[in-house]
């Protein structure tokens, strides 16, 4: 059914489909979303999945990044550190990731059945600066950042 406010598409994890290589900003983007859903009511992310349905598959796309040989074990030990570096080990418990094979390719599926019991907050960290938490919502079809002021006014409507 495509995107929408429980369901969102990413080509890849970590590669940069333009510059073939892993890149930061590619996990960053899968993990917004996933913040997104915990602070909203849950939701779907689909990795290996483009915008527009067609199933790319972790075998095109995040499998030749790792070393490993087991590539689906390496894939999953990187998305656990991945909240752990995104979310924290607290949230570990909230998401659900399964590898399921639509159309001969695989598919990461990660589930988050449920709002947080708690604001789940995104830890950013650049080379040389203190981490920087961010807070998102999920909207129509995207992650949102909210200010501090409307973090706030969520909060109360959501938290209190």
């Amino acid at each position: 059914d495509g995107e929408n406010n429980k369901t969102e598409f990413k080509s890849s994890l970590r590669l940069c489909l333009k510059q073939k290589s892993a890149q930061d900003y590619i996990e960053h983007s899968s993990f917004k979303n996933v913040a997104a859903f915990l602070n909203t009511n849950g939701g779907t992310l689909l990795i290996g999945v483009e915008d527009d349905g067609n199933i790319l598959g972790l075998e095109e796309t995040d499998y030749p990044t790792f070393k490993d040989s087991d590539k689906k074990d390496a894939f999953l030990k990187h998305m656990d550190n991945l909240i752990e570096k995104y979310l924290g080990n607290e949230y570990n418990g909230l998401i659900a990731v399964e590898l399921e094979i639509v159309e001969g390719k695989t598919v990461a599926k990660v589930c988050m059945k449920n709002k947080s019991p708690e604001p789940a907050f995104l830890n950013i960290k650049e080379k040389g600066k203190p981490t920087k938490e961010a807070f998102y919502i999920r909207r129509s079809a995207s992650a949102k950042e909210l200010s501090p002021s409307e973090t706030m006014k969520y909060f109360k409507a959501n938290w209190s």
